[in-house]
């Protein structure tokens, strides 16, 4: 497939062994640079509400080494996860997903440290105090946001069981000391805690999705229309519009295509937008960042116009005077 693909684009190639491998892992050209320490969080969020076994090591380590019967096996589990984590934490380039091959290592171990019961008291402390963290972070970042009611609709859930599980988890332990009812009340609220997260993972999908977004380019758009992206790219609305867009002061990712003589015409920046805006504004869908919306208006005197806009999301999806098919009422604000 690679050689076919090679085949048929000369420069196929260098885009996707070097500049998307090699130059990704080895310089910052791909504008995604995080610290060394980047992917610690996201081991800990990745594995929670687990992660108090991963943290409440024994106090004598060394001692806990030699006497342990499994060296090999949690050696390999070791080094499994490890190498991972320091060849991810050494790349110029850092995105969250490329740490989850740690998970697989580190719930064999974890699952080890459960069922044996090490440390356990300090294990369970350990959680109900990050359940809160987890809890109060969450709160705040909604308050912070103005999402007063997208917590309530979809982090409720996941708060009471994080909360409820790891109290109930405490109580039993510190009442009874039963490995098996606090191993059981973890797995149950893991499980709750998964379903959970789906209410929230759904609003998130509608905050992220491009479909809104195009369905309101769809409402004026026409055989002729022409979509431009102004600073930013949806990327899923040349999928729902089936057409291909043209993009203002914007490469991102994109910059491989935007030198590509197929990208010729399509990335425009300094005065093109203003040419193109004059010369064919009646045939021209912009969308627009709520960001920036006051710059643009600016840019392309949209005040002095009879222009139409929707706020859909965070972003303004504008069309100058004359519109030939109706405009749905669902999209105006």
């Amino acid at each position: 497939w690679f050689y076919l693909v090679c085949k048929e684009n000369a420069d196929f190639f260098h885009f996707f062994f070097i500049h998307e491998h090699f130059q990704r892992y080895l310089t910052k050209v791909h504008r995604r640079y995080e610290p060394f320490y980047f992917f610690v969080p996201c081991i800990i969020l990745g594995i929670f509400p687990w992660t108090g076994y991963l943290l409440a090591w024994p106090k004598k380590l060394k001692a806990a080494w030699q006497a342990s019967k499994f060296k090999h096996e949690y050696l390999y589990l070791g080094l499994w996860a490890g190498l991972i984590f320091l060849f991810f934490s050494l790349s110029d380039s850092k995105l969250v997903p490329y740490i989850v091959p740690c998970i697989t290592p580190l719930a064999i171990i974890l699952a080890r440290m459960a069922l044996r019961g090490e440390h356990l008291s300090r294990t369970i402390i350990l959680n109900l105090v990050l359940a809160v963290l987890f809890s109060v972070a969450l709160i705040g970042a909604a308050v912070a946001k103005h999402q007063i009611s997208a917590l309530i609709q979809a982090g409720s859930v996941l708060i009471a069981v994080l909360l409820i599980g790891n109290i109930a988890a405490t109580v039993n332990w510190f009442k009874k000391k039963s490995v098996i009812n606090v191993i059981v009340i973890y797995c149950i609220m893991s499980l709750a805690f998964a379903f959970a997260t789906w209410p929230l993972i759904n609003y998130m999908a509608d905050l992220r999705t491009g479909k809104q977004v195009a369905a309101a380019v769809q409402q004026w758009q026409e055989p002729n229309s022409e979509i431009i992206m102004y600073k930013d790219y949806v990327q899923d609305v040349p999928f729902y519009t089936k057409t291909r867009v043209k993009i203002y002061d914007y490469v991102g990712e994109l910059e491989f295509g935007s030198k590509h003589p197929s990208g010729k015409g399509w990335f425009l920046t300094g005065n093109e937008l203003n040419v193109e805006w004059d010369n064919n504004q009646n045939n021209i869908i912009l969308i627009v960042p709520t960001k920036y919306w006051q710059e643009a208006k600016e840019q392309l005197h949209l005040s002095d116009l009879n222009s139409y806009h929707n706020v859909v999301g965070k972003y303004v999806v504008v069309k100058a005077k004359r519109i030939s098919t109706p405009v749905s009422r669902k999209y105006n604000k």
